[in-house]
């Protein structure tokens, strides 16, 4: 029997004045949702019917219609904060949620027809992640540009987004963000959010943050492994375990030579050889020809659960060379290297802008314009490559002071290769 009188009566409501007959695909669906949920604390079993109940509000949206709209109009009242980090996050934010690690906020913005309301927030050691509620009423897209600000200036770091649509107006998410700075135990938090889908606004949050209870939940240690090969030098710094995460801290040290640059990239296995699903972000710093980069990777395997006797680093390297493409006769096709190449269609000088019209795979290859004076002109960060006809980007630039001889500046990069010298292991037991 429900134990949870508003939500038993809000159900008795339902089923005496509305529900003549619940599908059978429906029903079949919620028991089939009930039962694979975890056996939770009493407590919790409010949140195992919510679930079913946007397991209806789902099928209405794709097309399964009840017998009254009464039946829409009450589901739309049950309460969605309180279970969004356990309704779509990674296994770490499911269990810091449950531990009652997540701190309330509930602060609410409303631009062009759009409410964003901040419902809750989880800070460790590891990561930071922030739930928020977006309604409107009609959809609004799911991607958000986004923006996380400390002392006045952009935090550094990797920011990822998750979302799911409750129903046709509302949508649950989570920005989840992990940075290589140390932040304070206290700190004031700006959240800057300029775009939902495609529609420009400004929702601005400003949330006081401080260190839950699942920062005293930490395990760390410094195992302090280095592997060297050649001039190149692994060094793992720390290891933290957290409510939410697993964060690996290391450093890369190479001598710079030669005119190509190195890009590095990592992947992170297990005791039993299975890839880690890890986020991992660096800040490189040069001095006398000597590259430092600190790398922090936070993966989603909380304190809790079952820990490997070990982690297998393997570093991935690929060598980068800027390439000069003329572009006195168009279109013109450049090979960039490994699976890439770009062809430029299209140069079109504006009076306040350029455009420039390409095929690639990734949209987003980052290539500039020099004319022929030498100057360098660079893409506009804030705006997307535009998708046009027949899949070609649309990328813009400033107005160019020269419009002749005019050059593609753009990176060509190796095939990536593990190198095997500098795979390192760190034991954990």
């Amino acid at each position: 029997m429900i134990k949870d009188d508003k939500f038993d009566l809000k159900l008795k409501t339902l089923t005496n004045n509305s529900i003549t007959h619940i599908p059978d695909n429906i029903r079949k669906r919620i028991d089939e949702t009930l039962i694979s949920l975890p056996v939770k604390r009493p407590g919790t079993k409010k949140i195992r019917y919510i679930v079913a109940a946007v397991i209806i509000l789902f099928s209405l949206t794709f097309g399964i219609i009840f017998t009254s709209p009464r039946i829409v109009e009450a589901l739309k009242q049950i309460p969605v904060i309180g279970f969004i980090f356990e309704f779509i996050g990674d296994r770490g934010l499911q269990n810091a949620s449950k531990k009652g690690y997540a701190i309330p906020v509930n602060k609410s913005v409303i631009d062009n027809g759009i409410n964003i309301t901040i419902t809750e927030v989880i800070f460790d050691e590891a990561r930071l992640s922030v739930a928020y509620l977006q309604e409107s009423e009609s959809a609004a897209g799911s991607t958000i540009g986004v923006e996380l600000m400390f002392d006045g200036r952009s935090l550094s770091g990797a920011t990822g987004q998750s979302s799911r649509p409750l129903d046709s107006t509302r949508l649950a998410g989570i920005i989840d963000f992990d940075t290589y700075e140390e932040l304070p135990d206290k700190f004031n938090l700006k959240i800057k959010i300029d775009k939902v889908g495609n529609i420009q606004g400004n929702w601005e949050f400003n949330i006081p943050f401080s260190k839950s209870k699942a920062a005293t939940e930490i395990k760390e240690f410094t195992p302090e492994v280095r592997t060297k090969y050649g001039k190149t030098e692994l060094a793992i710094k720390k290891i933290t375990f957290t409510s939410s995460a697993t964060e690996i801290d290391f450093e890369l040290t190479e001598q710079l030579t030669g005119k190509s640059a190195k890009s590095y990239s990592f992947q992170i296995f297990d005791d039993q050889g299975q890839k880690l699903s890890f986020s991992i972000n660096g800040h490189e710093m040069i001095k006398n020809g000597i590259s430092k980069t600190q790398y922090k990777a936070v993966g989603p395997y909380g304190i809790n659960f079952e820990q490997p006797s070990y982690f297998m680093i393997h570093p991935v390297i690929s060598e980068e060379i800027q390439e000069v493409i003329d572009l006195s006769n168009l279109p013109v096709t450049a090979n960039l290297g490994y699976r890439e190449n770009l062809e430029v269609i299209k140069i079109e000088p504006l009076p306040d802008k350029t455009l420039l019209y390409y095929r690639g795979i990734d949209p987003y290859n980052t290539v500039f314009l020099q004319d022929a004076t030498g100057k360098q002109y660079i893409f506009d960060h804030s705006k997307p490559p535009i998708i046009g006809d027949n899949n070609i980007f649309i990328r813009e630039y400033p107005p160019l002071e020269k419009n002749n001889d005019l050059k593609l500046l753009a990176t060509k990069s190796t095939e990536p290769k593990v190198i095997n010298e500098l795979i390192t292991k760190i034991e954990l037991q």
